[in-house]
């Protein structure tokens, strides 16, 4: 065999094994994502305690991967939506079930009749995947164009954002306790 028959032999080996490990960890995303969706909707089924049943569910995904990206991704699917900009979307998202949504158990200072479970996941994901000023850049856009500036929001998103800048895989067990600490009643 020729070093060039060789290099073509190697490259389609490493391509089929690459290919086989993106399909793998798609199936692997899916599965944990699916699991985290199902309990989920069990925790928030008319929940009394919307901190809490986040702070469980957040203590699941944890349970499911210990790799920080994996589970702040998973959350936003399952809490937030597909994406930021198309909150409330894709197959795994929770908002939909009934009690799924409010603030119920949340700082009295956090609570303002809005899902805020949502907002403290998105502002924990903004915090560890966009420079430090971006969770107080989206809760500026997301509070201060409307004309009404929810006060409780504009702090859960700063509690959030800092919880995601300072999570990371050796800290990642300790997010359901600065959630309880910072956020919860």
């Amino acid at each position: 065999m020729t070093t060039s028959a060789f290099v073509r032999v190697a490259c389609v080996c490493v391509l089929g094994l690459c290919a086989a490990s993106v399909q793998a960890d798609a199936a692997g995303d899916a599965k944990r994502r699916a699991a985290l969706s199902d309990k989920g909707k069990v925790l928030f089924k008319n929940t009394k305690n919307h901190c809490h049943a986040f702070r469980d569910l957040v203590s699941f995904a944890i349970g499911q991967t210990k790799a920080t990206g994996e589970v702040l991704e998973d959350l936003k699917f399952v809490l937030v939506g597909e994406a930021l900009t198309r909150r409330g979307s894709g197959p795994y998202y929770i908002g939909n079930t009934p009690g799924a949504r409010g603030d119920s158990g949340f700082q009295d200072g956090l609570r303002d009749g809005s899902p805020q479970v949502e907002h403290a996941m998105a502002a924990i994901y903004i915090g560890k995947f966009f420079p430090p000023p971006a969770p107080e850049a989206a809760a500026a856009l997301t509070e201060f164009g409307g004309k009404n500036v929810s006060t409780a929001d504009v702090l859960l998103w700063s509690l959030g954002g800092d919880a995601g800048q300072r999570v990371s895989d050796g800290e990642l067990d300790k997010l359901p306790k600065v959630i309880e600490r910072t956020m919860c009643a």
